[in-house]
């Protein structure tokens, strides 16, 4: 009875933890818990299979062969920006940044943060071993820091410059913010004033699971108004290029079924799981991109010559990746059939880095499962912005590490736009001063995750005798705690 005894104490920790930091105090004891149950397969496996099931499908491979870029002097200008001249990565967002499952064997692993695996700021191994932004770029400044190695929550050692949330919505973006550019003003490994940085957010998903109960606080509106927010507070970092990853049509996973998958999907996204509500998700998903696109490329943000964000819309027309047969392939997910796996990230990381080299108009609106890395231009070798990426604009430099522009006179300086803020914090507060904080559903929180145990604990019971023949016999050292 051993492991309905830790499992039992498992959910014990969860419901008595009276914070996050309570929680994060215990996460190693937690997590090597977890970790022992994953490897030995003490969850549902009812997935390994499809999990596996890779045969004559798609592979996510790392093949670079691009040539080094680097300006010569580092650049004043974002615009002139190339991979090489960037000195810190970080990322925000939700549980698919934080990477919870990405490397799971079974539903108790999604439990745990893989955040040296995420798709936008993972940092474990190399890139032929582990796809990761951080290791793409890696090949063109070797010495970047900022990105997450192993398992941790956003306050571990290791987690660096990832302030990713599981359970995270939009209105506690500015807060990821804010702890972000204090993290860098502190970090004695950043030169707050002088190194280039680049940041990638991805969110929205959680707030789309929400909306069906929720529609007013989790409106498409108001997802733009704290995300444009949380980008007028990253405005206070010099130096800033900022990733801004479209969402993802989270209505899709409810293809992904199993017997755990299906139950799991009811906790961490009930709106998309249910039929009648799915034409309604994928509508608000459509208006969610749409607005956040259209503010996005509306240059408000281009507001200094050292800050851009730029728009990424490779998941906008993402579909679910499939085998020959039209069969979803499971291998890019999660146990849970919802978090993206160590392949999934991968994919998600190419996707990113060939946006970042694509001129705005002109991006791959969904990412091909299997598609290779792409090198930069030789001919324009700097990182797209909304302003490089018009046609007029021939800002270069004649210096031989500057790439030449054309002939055409410059375009005229854009108007500097300027957020009001108290006319915005006027709007936040007719919209949510008198608004009761709804409870956290949807995405992996603790709530989640106590449930990601309770259903362990389930399929585990069913067959708890036997478990305790094996390890009576075994006496495998794991186990015997």
């Amino acid at each position: 009875m051993q492991i309905l005894f830790l499992l039992t104490l498992l959910l014990c920790l969860f419901f008595s933890a009276s914070s996050q930091d309570d929680l994060a105090d215990h996460w190693r004891e937690y997590v090597t818990l977890l970790e022992t149950f994953d490897k030995y397969g003490y969850g549902d496996r009812s997935m390994e299979d499809e999990l596996n099931r890779n045969s004559s499908s798609i592979t996510v491979e790392a093949h670079f062969d691009c040539k080094p870029s680097a300006s010569l002097e580092k650049p004043t200008s974002v615009h002139k920006l190339r991979p090489g001249d960037i000195n810190v990565i970080a990322a925000m967002g939700d549980s698919l940044t934080a990477a919870n499952g990405a490397g799971a064997d079974t539903v108790l692993g999604v439990a745990i943060q893989y955040r040296g695996l995420a798709a936008s700021i993972g940092g474990d191994k190399r890139l032929e071993q582990v796809i990761t932004l951080p290791n793409i770029m890696r090949n063109y400044n070797a010495d970047i820091y900022g990105y997450s190695t192993g398992t941790g929550t956003k306050n571990s050692r290791n987690s660096k410059l990832n302030v990713a949330v599981p359970g995270a919505v939009t209105d506690g973006m500015p807060e990821q913010a804010r702890k972000l550019v204090d993290k860098m003003k502190n970090d004695p490994n950043v030169d707050f004033e002088n190194d280039w940085k680049m940041v990638t957010i991805f969110i929205g998903g959680n707030d789309l699971c929400r909306y069906c109960k929720y529609p007013e606080r989790y409106s498409p509106e108001n997802y733009v108004i704290f995300f444009e927010e949380t980008l007028m507070i990253l405005t206070e970092i010099p130096r800033m290029f900022v990733n801004v990853i479209g969402m993802l049509n989270v209505q899709n996973v409810a293809e992904l079924s199993s017997f755990s998958c299906d139950i799991l999907h009811q906790f961490l996204c009930p709106c998309g799981m249910k039929e009648d509500d799915r034409e309604l998700l994928g509508d608000k998903t459509r208006q969610y991109q749409s607005l956040l696109q259209s503010s996005i490329d509306s240059g408000k943000f281009d507001i200094r010559d050292d800050f851009a964000a730029v728009f990424q819309p490779f998941y906008i027309e993402t579909t679910l990746p499939r085998h020959a047969d039209g069969s979803p392939d499971y291998s890019f997910f999660a146990p849970d059939c919802f978090h993206l796996s160590a392949k999934g990230q991968g994919a998600q990381a190419i996707s990113t880095w060939n946006n970042m080299i694509q001129p705005v108009g002109y991006k791959d609106r969904s990412w091909t499962p299997g598609e290779d890395i792409r090198c930069p231009s030789e001919d324009f070798p700097f990182l797209y912005t909304n302003k490089n990426s018009k046609d007029s604009w021939s800002g270069q430099d004649s210096d031989e590490n500057q790439h030449k522009g054309t002939d055409q006179q410059p375009p005229q300086q854009e108007h500097q736009h300027q957020e009001q803020q108290h006319q915005e914090e006027e709007q936040k507060q007719d919209n949510f001063g008198s608004a009761v904080e709804p409870p956290q559903e949807g995405g992996l929180s603790g709530g989640s995750i106590a449930v990601i145990a309770i259903l362990a604990l389930v399929v585990v019971g069913a067959a708890v005798m036997l478990v305790v023949r094996r390890v009576k016999q075994s006496r495998n050292p794991y186990i015997q705690l």
